[in-house]
């Protein structure tokens, strides 16, 4: 008897198949992520502390190439140095800089388009070339898609459950309206940045997180409002420094046009990986941050000296480091 009531792929009782809860997610690199490799603003409007080391460095931690905790960490820092310097001089400049940049931002957004495709293929289970949601549904949590089907869950019954915010971005992804994904849909729903309607749609979506008045853009004041509730006097120091970090990113990447305004289309420009600007930006910032002598380059010894800054990591011994090296 108790077989008849109970989901024997998985050990789910046959009245919860259509009340999934988030708790049962098994697999939650397959939702679309809030973190975006390479970008400078996360989904949920937060800025990116990763951005200058993910910028500079590509994908080659994740792929295990480099492993900066480690005291040999400087020297690959070091090799990194002489292949973004293609002039051969030991210094680097903007445009070397700026094209490094632009091939490393690259690698997180071709890693993300390849990564999207390896879930497609996890997920189309019957092999069409096209996901259904519960059969994308039924992945997450490891049950046999028939099981979901038969129990009639779709987008419409999952609305407003608690995956309402994957079936909002389901929609979106749906450029064709069918209801159903093919890969460049599937792509376009896990990453939103890599399609041009739904990035728009991403941008739509943050404004009224930041335009409080409903103009169609934002002030300075609005996006480095801090969030509401009670001021901690505690934590007074680190406010300071969110409004300061915030001020500087409207100011030096957001406000295009130095107008003291950030419409749509530059947010929207903002939050495409794609853009040149950014690696322009990028290689301004770091010229200016570990420019020690003024010469508008970057030696070895200047990036050494700012270890923290290329590689997101730490280096314990830097001071023995350098006096190794030079």
């Amino acid at each position: 008897m108790l077989i008849d009531l109970v989901d024997v792929a998985n050990g789910f009782p046959k009245h919860r198949i259509a009340n999934i809860s988030r708790e049962d997610v098994k697999h939650t690199d397959m939702l679309p992520p809030d973190h975006i490799a390479g970008g400078h603003m996360e989904h949920d409007g937060e800025l990116n502390k990763d951005y200058h080391h993910e910028a500079f460095l590509g994908t080659l931690v994740k792929e295990g190439k480099l492993e900066f905790d480690k005291m040999d960490g400087y020297r690959k820092l070091i090799d990194i140095f002489h292949k973004v310097d293609r002039s051969r001089n030991h210094l680097l400049e903007k445009e070397e800089l700026r094209d490094w940049i632009h091939d490393r931002i690259l690698d997180h957004y071709r890693k993300a388009k390849a990564d999207s495709y390896n879930v497609f293929k996890k997920v189309d289970v019957d092999k069409d070339d096209q996901i259904k949601w519960y059969e994308y549904k039924a992945t997450l949590v490891d049950m046999e898609p028939k099981r979901l089907k038969d129990a009639n869950v779709s987008l419409e019954s999952d609305k407003d459950g608690q995956f309402s915010k994957e079936v909002e971005h389901w929609y979106k992804a749906d450029l064709d309206g069918n209801k159903i994904l093919n890969s460049s849909e599937f792509l376009a729903f896990i990453h939103p940045e890599h399609n041009s309607r739904t990035l728009k749609a991403m941008v739509e979506d943050m404004m009224p997180n930041f335009d409080k008045n409903g103009d169609k853009k934002i002030s300075l004041e609005e996006f480095t409002a801090l969030p509401p509730g009670e001021v901690d006097p505690e934590e007074e120091a680190l406010d300071k420094e969110y409004i300061a970090e915030r001020a500087r990113e409207f100011k030096e990447d957001i406000d295009q046009d130095g107008d003291g305004w950030v419409t749509m289309s530059e947010l929207q420009k903002y939050l495409d990986p794609r853009h040149i600007q950014h690696a322009i930006r990028e290689a301004q910032y770091l010229i200016r941050i570990a420019d020690r002598n003024g010469d508008s380059k970057i030696g070895e010894q200047e990036m050494l000296t700012n270890y923290a800054l290329f590689t997101g990591s730490t280096l314990a011994n830097n001071a023995r480091v350098l006096h190794d090296e030079f």
